[in-house]
């Protein structure tokens, strides 16, 4: 498909291949969800320091993020591939323009708005067990007492707003297994 639209000019190379890169990230973060992988790899995160780029997230997650990339690399790709019209070179390069534009203006909009909780301060609690999840054992008694200690630690704290505490603690998933009544 990729290679016929190629080879026919089409200017909707960059916009297919886009799209289905996206849906590959995101087939591979539903398939991760259930073990099966980790959801960490999306090609977005790769632009964490390019703050005004990554303000589009707010709106469309990473997701966003490498639609972008892959879009402009693969347009990138018309612009300096041979045997391209110029029509289709001024096409590509207009449309780079007008998204890399559209992008800026928003992540600089986006980073110059003040906050309304600018000046707030956060009460951050941040949590370390002491246990390793081959430690539990998968012995759902030892992880529910540690559950509950923990719970009893954050109830005697007043007006948290983020706790932090490492992933191994629940060695399972919230939404299914034994753990999901015990949870709620």
């Amino acid at each position: 498909f990729f290679a016929w639209q190629y080879k026919h000019k089409v200017i909707l190379y960059p916009l297919a291949s886009a799209c289905a890169w996206v849906a590959l990230e995101l087939v591979i973060q539903l398939v991760s969800y259930k073990g099966l992988g980790f959801p960490w790899l999306v090609l977005g995160y790769s632009q964490y320091a390019n703050l005004n780029l990554i303000q589009i997230s707010s709106l469309t997650g990473a997701y966003g993020v490498s639609f972008f990339i892959v879009f402009c690399s693969f347009s990138a790709s018309l612009v300096l591939g041979k045997n391209i019209s110029l029509k289709d070179r001024f096409l590509n390069v207009v449309a780079i323009a007008l998204l890399w534009g559209v992008f800026n203006a928003y992540g600089n909009i986006q980073l110059n708005t003040p906050s309304s909780d600018e000046n707030k301060v956060l009460q951050v609690a941040i949590i370390q067990p002491n246990t390793h999840k081959y430690m539990l054992g998968g012995n759902m008694d030892k992880i529910k007492g540690t559950l509950e200690q923990i719970a009893q630690v954050l109830n005697n704290e007043e007006n948290l707003d983020l706790v932090i505490w490492p992933e191994s603690t629940i060695p399972d998933y919230l939404e299914e297994g034994p753990l999901k009544e015990f949870m709620a």
